[in-house]
């Protein structure tokens, strides 16, 4: 758990699998549920998500049949988060709102921060920003009273999102750099990522290039460092950094962004064997989408 949420992905998933082997050997049923739902949320990070379905099917049986409803809340809000990453956010919002029945019935607080920070997200996904701006502030407040301040760091940079998309900047601004200065204080270097590029979004819409350029380098810093392989939201991070410099004329780095962008996207497209959610991936995701095209246009 550590390293995963060190974003050191891989040594997280060697640990679980050992992990679920001893539960294996020993007859922990119930253990095995919990390693294979988190082989599962680390195998969706690494962007695997035709794994990542398997695991999580293998692992809400596994609760159901152990009558574990803390775990199903878990494994149902993952099941929501895969959903939205691939794009079907009808069957996303089916998940989050199944896990938050379930929260709200037997009072897990946590789950319940955690399945509103999503829904929200994926009200923001539909650009549904009122039903957003419903459920985040709801979410953070539970995530406050539980004092998750990893939580509380994300839900901060979904609103700043939120917020910058429908241009309200300055809240979207005071949003991202409380974000920021959180993780920054929990030693999130990686997830820092995601709020220097909605800042670098912020200034940009703003009109001012040189601190949007600031912002955007020290994104590209922090990707260039992961590989693209740990923010939340690495696809948007790299081709936001590519919208700044090329609206700062840099168009030579521009365009070397938006191939390392556009290569991040086939290499995670070419992890998910299942080729129904292969195409799901590329066609119904809203920023692979945008990268695709705008890899497509600077070809031609």
């Amino acid at each position: 758990v550590s390293a995963y949420y060190q974003r050191d992905l891989a040594e997280s998933l060697s640990n679980f699998r050992q992990a679920l082997e001893i539960r294996h050997a020993i007859g922990d049923r119930a253990g095995e549920g919990k390693s294979v739902y988190s082989l599962a949320m680390t195998v969706s990070e690494m962007g695997d998500y035709g794994q990542a379905m398997d695991h999580l099917s293998m692992a809400l049986n596994i609760a159901q049949a152990t009558h574990n409803r803390w775990d199903e809340i878990r494994i149902l809000n993952v099941l929501g988060i895969t959903y939205q990453e691939l794009g079907d956010l009808t069957s996303a919002r089916t998940y989050l709102e199944r896990g938050l029945a379930i929260a709200q019935e037997i009072n897990d607080v946590s789950g319940q921060a955690y399945l509103l920070a999503n829904l929200g997200l994926v009200a923001f996904e539909t650009k549904d920003l009122a039903t957003a701006e419903q459920f985040l502030p709801k979410g953070l407040a539970l995530a406050q009273a539980q004092d998750d301040k990893r939580l509380v760091s994300n839900i901060l940079n979904y609103l700043s999102d939120a917020y910058s998309w429908s241009g309200q900047l300055d809240k979207a601004k005071e949003h991202a750099e409380e974000s920021l200065a959180l993780r920054q204080t929990l030693g999130m270097h990686i997830d820092t990522a995601d709020n220097r590029a909605v800042l670098a979004a912020i200034h940009l819409s703003a009109g001012d290039i040189a601190q949007a350029l600031g912002h955007a380098e020290q994104a590209l810093s922090i990707l260039d460092e992961c590989g693209g392989e740990g923010p939340e939201f690495s696809l948007r991070d790299y081709f936001v950094c590519y919208q700044v410099l090329s609206a700062s004329g840099e168009m030579k780095r521009a365009q070397a962004t938006l191939q390392s962008v556009y290569d991040l996207v086939m290499a995670r497209a070419g992890k998910i064997t299942d080729p129904a959610l292969r195409k799901s991936f590329l066609e119904q995701v809203a920023i692979n989408r945008e990268i695709l095209a705008a890899y497509e246009k600077s070809q031609a």
